[in-house]
C-alpha cells in the first residue's frame, strides 16, 4: 500500500489530469461518439509498423546508413531536425515525430551521444512545420474544412 501511495505521489500531473477529467464529466457526460477511432486506429498501426521496423532492425540499418553518410554530429542534427519540419508539413506533426524519434534514439545510441536536445528541437521543428500547411496539424485540418480560406489567406 505505501509503494502505491509513493507511485501515485510521484505521478502528481496524473492525479491532477484524472481528478480534472472527473470533474468535467459532472458538467457534460462523455460519449463514445467524442472519440475518433478511425485516427486512432490509424496512429495504433503507425506505432506498430514503427515497433515492426525496430524489430527487424530497418530502423537499424536506416540509421547505420545515415551515419555513414554524414559523419559530423552537427550535421546529423541538423538533417534530423530539418527532415522533421518538411514531413510535418505534409503529415501531422505527431506522425511526423512518431516517424523520426524512434529513429533520432537509435542514432544516438550508435553514435555515443544524448539526444534529448535533439528531440527537443525536432518537436519544436514538427510545430513549426505543422503550422504551414492545412494538413499539417488536426487544428489546421478543422480550420481548412470549417472556414475553407484559399491558400494564401491560410498563409
Amino acid at each position: 500500500m505505501k509503494e502505491l501511495f509513493n507511485r501515485l505521489k510521484s505521478e502528481s500531473l496524473f492525479l491532477i489530469a484524472t481528478l480534472f477529467a472527473a470533474l468535467s464529466s459532472f458538467i457534460s457526460l462523455p460519449k463514445f461518439s467524442y472519440i475518433d477511432t478511425h485516427v486512432l486506429m490509424i496512429l495504433f498501426n503507425l506505432m506498430v509498423v514503427v515497433e515492426l521496423y525496430k524489430k527487424e532492425s530497418i530502423l537499424d540499418f536506416i540509421a547505420i546508413s545515415f551515419l555513414k553518410k554524414y559523419n559530423n554530429q552537427r550535421v546529423i542534427c541538423a538533417a534530423l531536425i530539418f527532415l522533421v519540419f518538411f514531413f510535418s508539413m505534409f503529415l501531422t506533426n505527431d506522425v511526423a515525430l512518431i516517424t523520426f524519434v524512434p529513429l533520432t534514439i537509435i542514432i544516438g545510441k550508435k553514435s555515443n551521444f544524448s539526444t534529448l536536445k535533439i528531440v527537443i528541437l525536432e518537436t519544436i521543428a514538427a510545430n513549426l512545420g505543422s503550422a504551414l500547411t492545412p494538413m499539417g496539424s488536426p487544428q489546421n485540418i478543422f480550420i481548412f474544412s470549417k472556414f475553407a480560406p484559399s491558400a494564401i489567406e491560410f498563409f
